[in-house]
């Protein structure tokens, strides 16, 4: 008879303290990432919009892209992928290893 492989949910949760830091630390990188895709996303068409015009480079849009689009961006994604890391990572923070087909 088959006995099945207990010890990931019998071991106890990861300390909370090291669960948060490690879950700012990836939802910091992917929200750095975030906003630099966003910023680029949104910055090179209206970079080369604006070279067509005068007074392009000036227009609020372009200045204040990366306040307007990038940074909320950034920070949304960063928070949501932060929080699915550290609540992944406090509940064991492992991959399920059984290769049975579905």
């Amino acid at each position: 008879m088959d006995t099945p492989d207990t010890t990931a949910t019998d071991a106890p949760p990861a300390p909370l303290r090291r669960s948060v830091l490690v879950g700012l630390a990836i939802g910091l990188g992917v929200g750095l990432a975030t906003i630099g895709v966003a910023y680029a996303i949104v910055a090179i068409p209206a970079y080369a919009l604006a070279q067509s015009d005068p007074n392009g480079l000036d227009r609020p849009l372009i200045r204040d892209a990366l306040f307007r689009v990038g940074l909320p961006a950034g920070v949304l994604v960063g928070v949501l992928v932060g929080a699915l890391v550290g609540v992944w990572y406090r509940r064991g923070g492992h991959f399920p290893t059984d290769r049975t087909p579905f």
